[in-house]
Parts: structure tokens; C-alpha cells; sequence
């Protein structure tokens, strides 16, 4: 059978080979890839219950916090509250069901379902028992008021007021009722257990029995407060069974949450077994698939690898004695895939190459002896073609060389030509330059001479200044005098010069001011001359400047005059020396191209014997290079 399907898929092709091989490949992935996406959903859909079991049990948490409030608060708001918890757990509860479909977590969910239906039953009787219990505390403390008017008006109708024992036997009843109402009215949960609360209502009850007795011996009507005892002794009663049936029935919504709770961590510890159970089936089932699909595709993988490996070693060896000339081996086979064409080509190959092997060899002597001869042949025409090419290049070079010679002639004249005209050019506009350049000189010194003239005026005017400053300096003297003659007038004359003598004070400091102001005007006239007289140096330095200016601008006017006679004379001779080398130009083109014409010839020539006998050469070659691969193949 093995050997079958081997042989049917060596007749397969490569093509399907592969096909299969990949397909294979692809399908042992995908299996694997179900088995991790089956185990990932699997933990996913549990890990979703354990979620919400882990609300549940908080829920349940808080639900066990309200009943607490509720229970210490009795309030509506708070039963409100519980309420609300209670159905969130029941919704907790609905979407658990859908989830868990085994026996033994469905027992859990069932149970804890009953339980929350008994705390729901359970808390619809708590209102009624809470609003009993406050009904009968409000009767027993009616009661106590009544008894405490009762006693205040026994102890008013005693007939000896300063009976103290008596006084003091009412007052024990009114203890013995207020602690009777104290231990009743108190929370049952805040005792140690309801048995004690009971006997602390038991006890108050038969002390207020005894006190009730020692009072009715007393000599005074006590048929009035014994109704009222009574009916004390009534309302403490069903208080008392009213504050136990209601802590009953409280102690019975904590007995029922713990056993939601309990049911609650009970669930959660199966179903985080199975999901550790089911991850741990899932981790053996994925690695048993992976190994048992690494070891098939690698069992697989050899057999499709042999089925195209060896039929390649074999034709690559066929290729490897080809390459290296051998062609005396016959190639044989039997197989009709890709490879065994192959193989059948190759056969037929090697059979076309020794025949045509054997048709080279035969050309290839026949080429080699005609080569031989046509090289001697072309060798003697090659070398007196290349004797015609030299003699014909020195010609060529020398009339380039003359007629390069002669261009160079004519363009340089012609640039002598063109030179002259710019020099003329510009020679006339050096020219009107240093013309207006000795205009502007000219009136340059002329504005120099009248700056100089108008430094004298300046300088004159300063002088002036001075004087006119001195006349200040001596009015301020004279001033300051006049100031200090009124201030010895005024000390002279005592109190009466006082007003003079501060007017003289104020004229003398203006004096004093003027006098300096006047001295730094002085120095300012005299800095102001002596740059008057630094200006004035220098402008006639300038002029000095501008008439030698003047001088060297004529001389310079003179000599371009010079120029452009010169430069006339070498324009008149360029057009000559121009058109005898435009001539000798053109005779040396003539030559030239006469030349190069037969160059050109002598050249193709001179070409095509050297392709002539390169390739006779190379023929040469050819055929023995022909030859000598023929020689390497074994027909």
C-alpha cells in the first residue's frame, strides 16, 4: 500500500506536490488553532460565570451591610435599599442559570435560589413585626406615664406626709417601673443574645411586682395603680415578645444570607476547579495536537521533500557531466512528473550535442586553415596602407598648422580693429571728463577761496564777542560792589536793613552767577577761535590743493589729446593687415580640405585593412579556440 502511494505521488506533479505539502501545513494550523480558540473561549465563558459569582458574593456583602442599617435604623429608606440589593442578587442568580448546566453547580444554584426566596419572605414580615414593636413601646411608655401620675397622686393621698418609709416604698415602685421600661425599650441586639434580653425583662417584671406589693400595704386606696401596674406589666410583655420575634426574624435574614454566601463560595470553588481543570485538558489536548501534527507534517515533509529532492540530485548530476563535457553517458527514466520530463529532455540533449559536437569539430578545422590564409594576406595590405596614412597625416598637420596660423593673424587684427575703435571711444570720453573735471576744480577753488573769506568774517565776529563779554564781566564786577555795599548798609542800619539785606544776598549771588557764567562763556569764544583758525588753515591747504588740482587735470586732458591721434593711425592700418590674412585664410582652407579628403581615404583604407585582418585574426582564433572546446567534450 506504502509503496503505492509512493509510486502515485512520484507520477504526481511538482505543482501538486506542493499543493499538498501546504495544505497539509495549513490544515494541521488550523487544527491547532480550533483546539487553542475551543480552550480560550471554554476559560473565557468561565472566567465570565466566576465574574459573576464574584458580584454575587459582593452583592451579598452588601446586602448583609443594609439589613444591619436597617436593622439599627427601621427605617424605609433603608428596607428600600435592602430591597434593591436583594433583587440584584436574584438577577445575579438568572444570569448564573443560563450559564452553569452541570448537576452538582445547578444543586448550589437551585439551593441558593430557595434561600433568596426565603429572605424575601422573610423580610416581607419584618415591617409588620418593627411596627408592632413600635406600637407596643409606645403603649408601654403611655403606661409608665400613667403609672407616674398614679404614684405622684398615691403618695399625695398618704395621711402622714412625713412618712419617709412610705414615701420611699412609692419611690422604689417608680424606680422598679422606670427600669422595668428601660430594660424593655432597650434593642434586643444590643444585648449579648435574646435569652438575655428576656430574662432582663423577666427580672425588671418581678421586681416591679415586689415593689407593686410593698406599696399596696400601705395604708391608702391602691386600686387605682394597680390597673395602671397591670397594665404596665402587659405592655412590657408584649414588648418583649414583639422586640424577640422581630430580632427573629432578623437573626433569620443573617441565618439565610449566610447560607446564600456559603452556597455562593461553594459555586464559585466548583466552577474555579473546572475552569483550572478545563485549561489543565486543554494544555495536554494542544500540546498532543501540536506533537502529533509536528510529527505528521514532518513525516510528510520527508516523503513530499524525497519525492522532489532525489529526482533533482539526479538530474543535477546528468547537468554537472554535461557542464563538464562529458556526453557519453545515456540518461534513463520512468517517471512522469515534472522532474522525469526533465530528465527525458536532457537524455534527448545530450544526444543532439554529440552530434552536433562532431559537425563543429569538422567546420572548425576547415575554418582555421582558411583563416590562415586570408591573415598573410591582409597583413600585406595592412602595412602599405599604414605607410600611405603617415605620409598623408604629416601633409594634413602642417597646412592645419598654417591654417591655424592665419585665423589667428586675421583675428587678432580684427581685435586690434575693435580695440582701437573703444580706445578712440573711450579716449574722447576721457576726454570731456577731465574737461568737466577741470570745470569742477575751478569752481571747487573758487567756493574755497570765498569759505575762506567768510572764516575772516567769522573770526572777526568771535573778537567782537569777546569785547562784549568783557563788558559783562565788568558789570558784574561792579555789580558784586554795589551788592556788597548794600549788605554793609543794611547791617549798619540793624533790623530795619534786614529786607535789604537779603535782596543785597540774592543780588550778589547773581552777580556772582553772571560772573561765571560770563568766565565759561569766555572759554567757549576762545575754543570757538581757535577752530576758527584750525578751519581756516585748512581751507587754505584746500585751495592750495585745488589749483595744483586744476593743473595736473590740463595736463591730463593734453595727453589723452596724444592718445587719440595714436590711436587713429592704428585703426587705418588694421583693415589692411585684416584682408591679407582673410586671403591667406582662405587659400590654406583650400589645402586643407584637399588634404583631409585624401587623410579621410587613405584612413578608411587604412581601417578597413586593420578589420580585415583583426578579423582574420580572430577567425583564427576562433577556429582554434573552436577546437579546443570541441576537444573537451567525450562523444
Amino acid at each position: 500500500m506504502l509503496r503505492r502511494m509512493t509510486q502515485l505521488l512520484g507520477d504526481a506533479s511538482v505543482t501538486l506536490k506542493l499543493v499538498l505539502g501546504f495544505a497539509l501545513v495549513l490544515a494541521l494550523s488550523l487544527v491547532i488553532a480550533l483546539t487553542g480558540w475551543q480552550a480560550l473561549a471554554a476559560s473565557l465563558y468561565r472566567s465570565q460565570t466566576l465574574s459573576v459569582l464574584a458580584q454575587l458574593a459582593v452583592t451579598g456583602e452588601e446586602l448583609r451591610a443594609d439589613r444591619i442599617v436597617y436593622r439599627t435604623l427601621d427605617d424605609e429608606a433603608s428596607l428600600k435599599k435592602l430591597s434593591l440589593s436583594i433583587e440584584r442578587v436574584d438577577g445575579y442568580l438568572a444570569e448564573v442559570t443560563t450559564r452553569v448546566t452541570v448537576a452538582k453547580p445547578l444543586q448550589y444554584l437551585q439551593s441558593m435560589v430557595s434561600i433568596s426566596g426565603q429572605f424575601k419572605t422573610t423580610l416581607k414580615d419584618v415591617p409588620a413585626l418593627v411596627k408592632q414593636r413600635e406600637t407596643a413601646r409606645e403603649q408601654l411608655k403611655q403606661s409608665t406615664i400613667d403609672g407616674g401620675d398614679a404614684l405622684s397622686q398615691l403618695a399625695s393621698d398618704l395621711p402622714d406626709q412625713e412618712d419617709q418609709k412610705a414615701l420611699d416604698t412609692v419611690e422604689d415602685l417608680r424606680l422598679a417601673i422606670e427600669q422595668a421600661e428601660d430594660r424593655a425599650t432597650s434593642p434586643a441586639w444590643a444585648a449579648s443574645s435574646l435569652d438575655a434580653y428576656a430574662q432582663a425583662v423577666t427580672d425588671a417584671e418581678r421586681s416591679l411586682e415586689l415593689a407593686q406589693a410593698a406599696v399596696e400595704k400601705l395604708p391608702v386606696n391602691s386600686s387605682a395603680l394597680k390597673n395602671v401596674v397591670l397594665s404596665i406589666r402587659t405592655h412590657l410583655t408584649r414588648l418583649r415578645d414583639t422586640q424577640l420575634n422581630t430580632e427573629k426574624a432578623q437573626n433569620l435574614l443573617e441565618q439565610q444570607l449566610d447560607q446564600l454566601l456559603a452556597q455562593s463560595d461553594l459555586l464559585s470553588q466548583d466552577q474555579t476547579e473546572r475552569r483550572n481543570q478545563e485549561a489543565e485538558n486543554a494544555r495536554t489536548q494542544t500540546i498532543a495536537i501540536t506533537a502529533a501534527a509536528l510529527l505528521f507534517g514532518a513525516l510528510a515533509a520527508w516523503v513530499i521533500a524525497g519525492q522532489i529532492v532525489k529526482p533533482l540530485r539526479r538530474a543535477l548530476a546528468v547537468a554537472n557531466r554535461i557542464a563538464d563535457g562529458d556526453l557519453s553517458h545515456d540518461v534513463q527514466t520512468r517517471r512522469r512528473d515534472e522532474l522525469g520530463q526533465l530528465q527525458c529532455s536532457m537524455a534527448q540533449m545530450t544526444l543532439n550535442l554529440r552530434s552536433l559536437i562532431g559537425s563543429i569539430s569538422d567546420n572548425a578545422r576547415q575554418i582555421a586553415s582558411a583563416a590562415e590564409e586570408l591573415s598573410a594576406v591582409t597583413e600585406q595590405t595592412r602595412a602599405g596602407v599604414s605607410n600611405q596614412r603617415d605620409e598623408t597625416e604629416q601633409v594634413a598637420t602642417a597646412m592645419n598648422q598654417m591654417l591655424a596660423t592665419a585665423q589667428e593673424v586675421a583675428r587678432h587684427a580684427e581685435q586690434a580693429a575693435i580695440a582701437a575703435s573703444q580706445a578712440n571711444q573711450q579716449t574722447e570720453l576721457g576726454d570731456q571728463v577731465v574737461t568737466d573735471a577741470v570745470a569742477h576744480i575751478e569752481h571747487l577753488a573758487h567756493e574755497m577761496a570765498r569759505s575762506s573769506q567768510a572764516m575772516l568774517g567769522l573770526q572777526r565776529e568771535s573778537q567782537k564777542i569777546g569785547s562784549v563779554l568783557e563788558v559783562i564781566k565788568s558789570v558784574s564786577q561792579q555789580t558784586n560792589l554795589l551788592a556788597l555795599n548794600a549788605a554793609i548798609e543794611a547791617a549798619r542800619a540793624g533790623e530795619a536793613g534786614q529786607g535789604f539785606a537779603v535782596v543785597a544776598d540774592e543780588v550778589r549771588s547773581l552777580a556772582q552767577r553772571t560772573q561765571q557764567s560770563a568766565e565759561e562763556i569766555e572759554e567757549l569764544i576762545g575754543g570757538l577761535h581757535s577752530g576758527t583758525q584750525q578751519v581756516a588753515d585748512i581751507m587754505d591747504n584746500s585751495r592750495t590743493l585745488t589749483d595744483r588740482s586744476v593743473g595736473l587735470t590740463r595736463n591730463a586732458g593734453d595727453a589723452l589729446t596724444e592718445i587719440a591721434r595714436t590711436v587713429l593711425l592704428i585703426q587705418e592700418m588694421n583693415p589692411q593687415i585684416a584682408a591679407a590674412a582673410e586671403q591667406q585664410s582662405a587659400v590654406a582652407e583650400e589645402i586643407n580640405r584637399s588634404v583631409l579628403k585624401v587623410r579621410d581615404v587613405s584612413e578608411q583604407t587604412a581601417a578597413a585593412s586593420e578589420q580585415t585582418a583583426a578579423a582574420s585574426i580572430e577567425l583564427a582564433r576562433l577556429g582554434t579556440n573552436l577546437q579546443q572546446c570541441v576537444g573537451k567534450f567525450k562523444v
